[in-house]
């Protein structure tokens, strides 16, 4: 009856270790679910939010993606929602986009498939701030087709649950809907996930790119196929290759035996992101004479860090690199004292019933009500890690692993 690609979480623009190679990966990713959709002869493509990696993207990104969807607009239809990542207070990129007749943007309304065999129903909810989700009713417009469909973006429990994070209860939701859903699917979640919940297939897709190095599986997107029920299958995209290494240099050994296990593996570096874990005992390991030696055998970028054992050794309780400073921020505002002061501020920036004028003084407030409520907010301690140190300066940068046992 009807066979969707579900993607979502392509990041776009995401300049990774700020490297342009790697702005041009995430792209060149949403180009191949892109082209497998065409060329697999789907009935559409539906993205699940987080399209672009900020909400104000950069020229190249935007001309890159008009680029890619206009090569969608005369084979297959491309529908999305809009994520957390680009949201913008007023008009939506997809909205643009929209206009331009390149996407159609889900909302209460369905966008109908239709085929000789039935129809397919496919609704969209943007992404809502945890504050403003008690007011949603979940009504959407009715259709007599034969499957219905919901899309949205979010971490919604019980697929996902991170302490310290609000997630989205995806049973009150199916609950709540006065639509009866034959599936639902997400993005927010960068990792493939599915469970059956009440009778309701619902899914994440997966990103198309690693947004750090804790994505370790394949990237992926999903295959929804509605010939005889609702069947989920996951297509695996090939992406630039994260090299990982765990070493550790054993009792009484040096640096030779680091080196040694390196070129053992040194034939994977071309092209690839190389992460290695080590645990030194203790022995100097230089820093940027092993990421030079990594470079030189093709790698384009290292990053080089002491085990959890040796972290731990140093009585630091986070480690921060900053060979990536937007890693770093993605990986902690979810668990920092301040993430809901900068949840809040993020939700009344984005807000388009607020004035422009009247913003700075509902962000004070806001400001004001969350330092009542708690008496102080506990200082995270920040290390700078392994500094990534030019390799042309050992003489003063003498960083090692050592250092930090």
């Amino acid at each position: 009856m009807g066979r969707i690609v579900h993607t979502g979480d392509t990041h776009i623009g995401y300049l990774q270790y700020g490297l342009s190679s790697r702005r041009e990966d995430f792209l060149e990713a949403f180009r191949k679910v892109v082209q497998d959709a065409i060329e697999g002869e789907f009935d559409a493509i539906v993205h699940a939010g987080d399209l672009f990696h900020k909400a104000n993207p950069d020229l190249i990104d935007i001309a890159g993606t008009i680029e890619i969807l206009q090569l969608a607009k005369d084979n297959i239809p491309v529908l999305a929602v809009v994520g957390n990542h680009e949201m913008q207070r007023r008009v939506q990129w997809i909205d643009v986009f929209e206009r331009l007749g390149l996407v159609t943007h889900l909302g209460k309304d369905p966008y109908i498939i239709e085929d000789k065999k039935g129809n397919v129903a496919i609704y969209g909810m943007d992404y809502v701030h945890p504050n403003g989700r008690e007011e949603l009713d979940y009504q959407f417009e009715d259709s007599s087709s034969t499957y219905k469909i919901l899309v949205s973006h979010g971490q919604f429990t019980p697929l996902v649950l991170v302490p310290g994070r609000d997630t989205w209860d995806i049973e009150n939701v199916l609950k709540s809907s006065n639509v009866r859903f034959d599936a639902v699917l997400l993005g927010d979640e960068h990792i493939q996930k599915q469970k059956k919940i009440g009778g309701v297939w619902v899914t994440y897709c997966g990103s198309t790119e690693r947004g750090s190095i804790a994505e370790r599986e394949r990237r992926s997107y999903n295959i929804i196929d509605l010939e005889d029920g609702v069947k989920i299958s996951t297509k695996n995209i090939q992406t630039r290759k994260f090299v990982y290494m765990e070493e550790e240099v054993p009792k009484g050994g040096d640096i030779e035996y680091l080196y040694g296990r390196i070129k053992e593996q040194e034939h994977e570096f071309i092209d690839a992101i190389v992460v290695m874990t080590v645990n030194g005992r203790g022995i100097k390991i230089p820093i940027a004479e092993v990421e030079e030696y990594c470079k030189n055998a093709g790698a384009i970028h290292v990053k080089i860090k002491p085990s959890e054992e040796e972290i731990e050794k140093t009585g630091i309780k986070e480690w921060v690199y900053f060979e990536d400073p937007a890693e770093a921020v993605e990986n902690r505002i979810g668990s920092m004292g301040l993430s809901e002061a900068a949840r809040r501020i993020d939700m009344l920036v984005r807000d388009e019933t607020i004035v422009d004028s009247n913003l700075k003084m509902h962000v004070k407030s806001s400001i004001e009500e969350i330092i009542g409520e708690s008496k102080k907010f506990d200082k995270i301690p920040v290390q700078s890690g392994i500094e990534e140190t030019p390799a042309d300066n050992k003489e003063e940068n003498r960083h090692t692993l050592g250092d930090f046992s």
